[in-house]
């Protein structure tokens, strides 16, 4: 759960640029961050069956090894949903770019439904329009010296399909003003949907938006109220199983500040 943004248009290019903030600090000071704090917690491990077959040496065999073993690759696949805000997209990419490896793979999906202090119901489309427009200048070249003082590698990590569908849902029924009550059982609603076609997904949301969701009657009674910045994980092993929540701790964010005594 995070602050509100303050408004920064996500923009053309904009958010690959290494200077651009994010909710998270980067860089080799970084031991505990939010990434590596989801990625203990899925704990990707190979199955026990592809234990066997690397067991099973034999030299006129191992390119069989090597094609069953990778079409087991990656073990996890995590979606990243977060709301059409910069910083969000930014951290979102970071994780991705952190954090996937062959054992464990990172895909973000800007989502309109998880709304965002920075980005108005009246902007959500030419926002998510300028993330594919991006993808559309790297691909066609047309960027020039700006690819120079740019991350271009984590535009792969974004889920174009995903991005193009939603602009085709807002395009035909465009985004509208909604009660925070509204928003809030959209929020809702994203998270139980996920949960039910999806195995492992993340959510990286404002706290006035998300905490109302884990304070919903459809789960359990936490003992305190989550703050910002803290991390949650919810699970739900089938569909007549209640769900479960964890807590596992907090992130630092970007603009940490110690309190005065």
């Amino acid at each position: 759960m995070t602050e509100p943004c303050h408004p920064n248009s996500v923009g053309k290019t904009c958010i690959l640029k290494t200077d651009f903030p994010s909710f998270t600090p980067e860089g080799d000071t970084v031991y505990w961050s939010l990434g590596q704090q989801i990625t203990d917690a899925i704990n990707p491990s190979f199955p026990s069956h592809a234990l066997d077959i690397l067991q099973v040496w034999n030299c006129e065999c191992e390119t069989f090894q090597y094609l069953a073993i990778q079409g087991m690759l990656p073990v996890a696949n995590v979606k990243i949903y977060c709301p059409p805000c910069a910083c969000a997209i930014r951290s979102a990419l970071t994780i991705c770019k952190n954090n996937s490896s062959d054992l464990i793979k990172y895909i973000v999906r800007v989502d309109e439904r998880l709304p965002c202090s920075c980005c108005p119901y009246s902007t959500v489309v030419e926002t998510i329009t300028s993330l594919l427009q991006t993808m559309q200048l790297t691909e066609s070249d047309q960027l020039g010296r700006l690819e120079r003082d740019l991350n271009i590698g984590l535009l792969k990590h974004l889920d174009r399909q995903w991005i193009e569908k939603m602009l085709y849902q807002l395009e035909s029924k465009p985004p509208q003003l909604r009660s925070k009550t509204s928003l809030i059982q959209r929020v809702g609603q994203l998270v139980c949907e996920s949960a039910s076609k999806i195995s492992k997904a993340v959510f990286i949301c404002e706290m006035d938006y998300l905490r109302p969701v884990l304070e919903m009657s459809a789960f359990p009674k936490l003992p305190r109220p989550p703050r910002v910045n803290e991390i949650y994980r919810m699970q739900k092993s089938s569909a007549t199983l209640p769900w479960k929540i964890d807590y596992l701790g907090t992130f630092t964010p970007k603009n940490f500040k110690a309190e005065q005594e």
